[in-house]
């Protein structure tokens, strides 16, 4: 979702509602996708295991991790095109009624219900984007009427490619994407910062295999349950008396 949702914000502002959506779901499909495939494929392996409390662990996550990718490809994908709509009908996102300036909210009701961000779309004159979007369609019916089949085809391929290269920069830039542009992004560029990282890197590879030598084979049931449980004190007891000494009778 944050990703579907930082996507949109970077969309054309000036463009339908659709189309925005469209391009938001095109750039954060495959994130999306690839982050849902690996993480099922990953506890879809864990349900073959024969604990029964890791098989159940595994399948009711891969079982929510499938939900969670339809709802984000169905239900939050409806709620962002309605939202969108709102937005670029410059409507607040609580009370749905028309946003106002800060200047104009003359009580404390205003302030919280009234005030927000007005839509930079809303900024732009009505007749200038009817005036725009006129001469376009005049020009593309013109070019429809006086080319070939195939020459209309190259033509709306380069149409296509044209919309997808339109300015992004358009909209308000938030606090977050500042800071992450103008000082966390130059920090991880500088070269003692990838010198730190890398060192540090070395130090964890090495503890991971140090680690992975020592790693022994094998699962403790004493540690599959709390320690207040009453069969904490039974594997405590198994472990102490029975494999060491064996069945009396």
């Amino acid at each position: 979702m944050f990703i579907m949702s930082a996507a949109w914000h970077r969309t054309n502002v000036e463009q339908s509602v659709s189309h925005r959506l469209s391009e938001s779901l095109a750039e954060a499909a495959v994130a999306i996708s690839i982050t849902t495939i690996t993480d099922m494929l990953t506890f879809g392996i864990g349900c073959l295991t024969t604990l029964p409390s890791v098989q159940m662990f595994c399948f009711y996550t891969f079982m929510g991790i499938a939900f969670t990718y339809l709802y984000q490809l169905t239900f939050f994908t409806a709620v962002m095109a309605f939202s969108g709509k709102r937005e670029s009908d410059g409507l607040h996102a609580i009370t749905l009624k028309p946003v106002i300036s800060q200047e104009l909210a003359d009580n404390l009701f205003k302030k919280l219900f009234l005030t927000g961000s007005v839509s930079l779309k809303s900024k732009i004159p009505p007749e200038i984007v009817q005036e725009n979007v006129t001469k376009n369609e005049k020009v593309v019916e013109n070019v429809k009427t006086t080319l070939s089949q195939k020459m209309r085809k190259k033509f709306m391929d380069f149409k296509q490619s044209l919309n997808k290269e339109l300015p992004k920069s358009k909209h308000r830039e938030t606090m977050i994407s500042k800071i992450f542009r103008e000082h966390y992004g130059p920090f991880l560029l500088d070269c003692f910062t990838m010198k730190v990282f890398i060192f540090i890197y070395i130090i964890y590879l090495s503890l991971a295999i140090l680690g992975c030598t020592m790693l022994k084979e094998g699962l403790n049931p004493k540690f599959l349950v709390l320690d207040s449980f009453y069969l904490s004190k039974f594997y405590i007891l198994m472990d102490e008396t029975f494999w060491e000494e064996g069945m009396i009778n």
